[in-house]
């Protein structure tokens, strides 16, 4: 008798070790990971995911288990030194059992499992799912009694999803580490940067643009053809405000070496309608537009109709994958370098592109460009030679001409000393 009492009781220290350990491994289970070993078809897996879909019936199963386990195998051992040592036993063997339920049953296998909660959850499962069966009448009635309490207190029963919201996606891939190579993390963190933007934030400027004038000679606008590198171009009439079209090169290129029988009223003929866009568009928007379109370009106008630029897919590629040519001066062609270490500026240089190339860290929702931002900053048109701090940054204005400020000069990082 006193043999099985002592073989019941280490079984019931044992299942208490088991249940303790399955209890923090399963919850420190990574989900994502679980996830793709389930759709991998990985069993283990796979029961693990469906033991976690009713977390609370399979924590009200462990505890109770556990709770009845370490209950039982107390009370063998109080009968068992009772009988033999008295009632300072008793006490002794209540003492010396809670230091080791607490180091060997609590302590130890949930910092154990804690640590590697894989290597011990997954096969774990098919024991804990026959608990789960077996308990499952006890548990349903527990279930009830908690959520009845809870209820009482008015507190919700229903579970809360597990669904990543961005700002958690775009932390769980910077704390990625080594697992997702750096290159791979910036890609996907551009991409979730995209809901954030607008196409406002990366056209190409009305006064920067490209385009063929339908009235000029013949022979200009050949060349503007033959000589172009880019794929698309808007053609106007007269000025930006009436772009009547986008011509592919690829498509017009067979008839221009025909000088003779070539006109305008054939490179008309191989006009695509402008595809317009707002300015507020939301860049990962426009991507999908561009996708459903069969579109390169489009043109960006405000709420009034005007023209306000060209937004075009390499434009928007850059800004997931980075730039696609490594010539400084086609990378950067509105910032020139200078000997004594400081940087001639175009005005109409994007506060996008300064931002990257200098490491500032200026705001674009009320400004897009540097002379915008100059002249929001000091609140009127300054004058050649007017100097501002930014970013610790000495800028000077070297150029103004009609209302606009045409060429601003940024030194090296300025010496307070």
């Amino acid at each position: 008798m006193n043999l099985f009492l002592l073989i019941t009781f280490f079984l019931l220290l044992l299942l208490s070790f088991f249940f303790a350990g399955s209890e923090t491994s399963m919850m420190a289970l990574n989900r994502y990971r679980l996830r793709h070993l389930a759709k991998c078809g990985n069993k283990r897996a796979q029961r693990a995911q469906k033991l976690l879909e009713k977390p609370d019936q399979l924590l009200s199963m462990i505890i109770t288990v556990n709770t009845c386990a370490t209950i039982v195998a107390s009370s063998i051992l109080t009968f068992m030194v009772g009988k033999y040592f008295g009632q300072m036993g008793i006490l002794i063997a209540t003492t010396v059992l809670t230091i080791f339920i607490l180091i060997f049953c609590e302590a130890l296998p949930k910092t154990m499992c804690a640590l590697r909660p894989e290597a011990f959850a997954l096969p774990a499962t098919l024991l804990l799912r026959g608990f789960v069966i077996f308990f499952a009448p006890f548990v349903w009635l527990i279930h009830k009694i908690v959520h009845g309490i809870l209820r009482l207190f008015g507190l919700s029963t229903v579970k809360a999803t597990d669904h990543l919201t961005p700002e958690e996606l775009h932390t769980l891939i910077k704390d990625s580490g080594s697992r997702i190579p750096e290159s791979y993390q910036n890609m996907l963190l551009q991409v979730l940067e995209l809901e954030k933007l607008t196409v406002a934030d990366i056209m190409i400027p009305r006064q920067n643009l490209v385009g063929i004038n339908i009235e000029a000679d013949d022979d200009i606008v050949l060349q503007q053809l033959l000589n172009s590198p880019y794929r698309e171009l808007p053609v106007y009439q007269k000025d930006f405000s009436e772009i009547l079209g986008f011509v592919k090169i690829r498509e017009v290129l067979p008839t221009l070496h025909d000088a003779d029988n070539w006109s305008k009223e054939n490179l008309l003929k191989h006009l695509t309608p402008p595809y317009v866009v707002p300015e507020t568009t939301p860049l990962h928007k426009q991507l999908i537009h561009f996708r459903q379109s069969k579109r390169r370009g489009a043109l960006v106008v405000d709420e009034y109709g005007e023209i306000l630029g060209l937004v075009t897919i390499e434009d928007l590629l850059e800004e997931i994958v980075g730039e696609f040519t490594t010539d400084f001066m086609e990378l950067h062609p509105d910032i020139i370098p200078q000997p004594d270490g400081a940087c001639l500026v175009n005005g109409q240089a994007t506060l996008r592109e300064l931002n990257r190339y200098f490491k500032w860290h200026l705001p674009t929702r009320d400004a897009k460009t540097l002379a915008g931002y100059l002249m929001a900053y000091l609140q009127m048109i300054p004058d050649s030679g007017t100097t501002v701090l930014i970013e610790n940054h000495p800028v000077e204005v070297l150029q103004v001409a009609d209302n606009r400020i045409k060429m601003v000069k940024v030194y090296s990082v300025w010496n307070k000393k």
